[in-house]
This record gives C-alpha cells, structure tokens and sequence, in this order.
C-alpha cells in the first residue's frame, strides 16, 4: 500500500508513539484521518464539476451509447454474414462465397469504428 512495506509502518507507529506518547497518538490519528477525508471529498467534487463544466459526462455518455450501438450493428452483419454463407453454402460455389464474404467486409467494416481492433482510439 502507496509504496510502504509492513516493517516501514511499523517504524513510524513506534516513531509516533515515543515522540507524541500513546495518549496523544490516537488524537493525532483522529485529526489525520479527517484531514485525509476532507482532502478526498473536496478533490471529488473538483473532479465532478470538472467533468460537468467541460461537458465530458455527456462524452462517456455518447461513447457507451456508440458501443451499443456498434455492438447492435455487429450482431446485424454477423447474422446477415450467416445467412448468406449458409445461402452459399447450399449452392456449393466456394468463389462466390469469398466473393460475398469480401463484399460484405467492405461493405460493412468501418476500421475507424472498430473499438475492439483500435480501443485507443475511444479511451477518455
């Protein structure tokens, strides 16, 4: 935890202990543990009114709608991908059916919305 080793805070409990004495120690505690909180609290807040000023709540917002709307796209062209296999397949033309599979990749592959090859792209 943030880098210290059991040993090293056992070091600074017994530090504290010989230089404040063990009743004033767990007042010191009290006092750096709320100190801790109000520091926590007040940079969350900052972080949330950042994100609602600059507007980036409605960004992350925006990308989960794209990928559920890229995943329902997907799921579309698979099931179309299969019908026309199985279609191809039934007329047992191998060439046409690499041509009808490159054909619908073209088609239907957008590399600059393909989340799970580029995610990159889409980290905020």
């Amino acid at each position: 935890m943030f880098g210290i080793s059991f040993s090293e805070i056992l070091l600074i409990i017994i530090l504290g202990v010989i230089i404040f004495g063990p009743e004033q120690l767990p007042q010191i505690a009290k006092f750096l543990g709320k100190w801790f909180f109000a520091i926590q609290n007040s940079l969350s807040k900052l972080r949330n009114d950042i994100y609602n000023q600059t507007g980036l709540t409605e960004l992350v917002q925006a990308r989960y709608d794209l990928d559920k709307i890229y995943n329902e796209v997907k799921n579309t062209v698979i099931s179309e991908r299969y019908q026309q296999n199985t279609i191809n397949h039934n007329s047992n033309s191998n060439d046409d059916n690499k041509n009808v599979i490159e054909y619908y990749e073209y088609i239907y592959y957008q590399p600059e919305l393909d989340f799970e090859r580029q995610p990159e792209l889409f980290d905020l």
